[in-house]
């Protein structure tokens, strides 16, 4: 008698371990997809008609994403109340890479298809920090510092062509490349 009771109350902690689990990652589980890709980008520009005492400004905005699990949980979260989105984890891959390239030569040094590089910064709004796209600080950082809002700033001016349309293309460690053109007209 006291052996079949002792192996029901074991049952019963079993099971309702078992459908208190179900229930967590039912309801508010961790999402199938905590991290994400960035697939798109569009470039914003503050103005895209520069005077002689303008400096160009760009932001870079993710626009898609193609969002990766990280382990399947016992159900999907299906009956989700307040639970986090998709990606929330951030990005997945490392960023590896950053080229600024225009179309028409830049000035002596840099011509069409070359990085221009060595021109911008990223102008960080956290103690407004410049920092340089050829410095020590990690390609990824300063990617990730461009995609949540800061911008990509140059204060030169092409000594040769006037009007210019610039390629930003990035790369991660999954060599995934994203890319986005934009137009700058200098005066």
């Amino acid at each position: 008698m006291y052996k079949s009771a002792f192996f029901l109350k074991v049952f019963l902690i079993w099971m309702s371990a078992f459908g208190s689990i179900l229930i967590y990652e039912g309801c508010c589980g961790r999402p199938d997809f905590p991290y994400q890709e960035i697939t798109s980008i569009e470039l914003f520009l503050a103005k895209n008609q520069l005077d002689n005492s303008d400096s160009l400004k760009i932001q870079i905005i993710p626009t898609q994403f193609k969002y990766h699990a990280m382990a399947a949980g016992t159900i999907s979260s299906a009956f989700a109340w307040q639970c986090e989105s998709d990606g929330y984890l951030g990005v997945k891959h490392k960023f590896t890479e950053i080229e600024i390239t225009s179309n028409q030569d830049f000035d002596g040094t840099h011509s069409a298809g070359v990085a221009l590089n060595d021109l911008f910064f990223v102008k960080s709004s956290f103690g407004n920090n410049i920092i340089s796209l050829t410095g020590s600080t990690p390609v990824d950082s300063l990617v990730r510092l461009l995609t949540n809002g800061e911008f990509l700033i140059t204060d030169k001016r092409p000594s040769i062509n006037l009007t210019h349309q610039l390629t930003i293309r990035i790369q991660n460690e999954n060599n995934t490349h994203v890319s986005s053109t934009v137009n700058v007209s200098w005066k």
